[in-house]
């Protein structure tokens, strides 16, 4: 079976010792990651790419407009990372 990971933080994570890219999607209009906090972890990142979208919290990713908005720069950034085919194909 599974078994839960759970993981003990003792110490302050900084977010400038992050090795590996990130992609951070910020909300103008989220009222749970007010747009200031999410931009603010986006830039002590070290290698970051950000987009922001004119949604709520939840509308970036299930509103009708989030394949265009969200999942097709997703996952053109990803295949940019990876590699793989080119999005849309």
């Amino acid at each position: 079976g599974l078994t839960p990971l759970l993981v003990e933080v003792r110490d302050r994570i900084d977010p400038a010792q992050a090795p590996q890219p990130a992609y951070v999607l910020v909300s103008c209009r989220d009222r749970i990651v007010p747009f200031a906090s999410a931009m603010a972890l986006a830039n002590a990142l070290p290698k970051t790419s950000v987009q922001s979208v004119n949604t709520g919290h939840i509308g970036m990713m299930s509103s009708r407009r989030a394949p265009d908005l969200v999942w097709a720069p997703l996952t053109a950034w990803l295949h940019d990372l990876f590699g793989g085919p080119p999005a849309g194909a």
